[in-house]
């Protein structure tokens, strides 16, 4: 039930978002267009990014890297402003070379266009959370790593 639940709020908030075209809408209905075009507007940043924090556990990023490994996905979280970052490996990673290597899954709803303080706070979360799991992963994949290099 939750997942379907996450999934339909992050397909909602993905058209909504603009995440698909629906200029060439093959349709006569000029009702349909309108409700789908009030949906695209009435869905923020601040409403995306709630949905996609919804999706995640705040408190347990280790919990989701758990399960994300078992599922095979090793990329990083990104979080977008002015340009999409990976927080948490200025030090560590400094030339990106991991998230460039295992991709980025930039978190839905952050922006560099702030729509308020709730908006401004729930970026904040999310970058935290971005930090904590991407220096998580970092870890665990040089772990890996250093595995496979000392079996060879």
């Amino acid at each position: 039930m939750e997942k379907t639940l996450c999934l339909t709020l992050f397909l909602v908030s993905l058209l909504a978002a603009g995440g698909c075209h629906f200029g060439g809408l093959a349709t006569d209905n000029d009702d349909e267009l309108r409700m789908i075009n009030k949906l695209r507007i009435a869905t923020s940043s601040t409403a995306s990014l709630k949905t996609t924090l919804s999706c995640i556990n705040l408190n347990n990023p280790s919990a989701d890297l758990a399960r994300n490994f078992e599922h095979k996905d090793y990329r990083f979280i990104g979080i977008c402003g002015y340009v999409c970052e990976t927080p948490g490996l200025e030090m560590e990673d400094p030339k990106h070379e991991y998230p460039e290597y295992f991709g980025i899954r930039n978190l839905d709803g952050t922006s560099d266009v702030i729509e308020g303080d709730e908006h401004y706070a729930l970026i904040q979360q999310a970058t935290e959370y971005a930090s904590k799991y991407n220096v998580l992963l970092l870890k665990r994949l040089k772990e890996l790593e250093w595995k496979r290099k000392s079996r060879q």
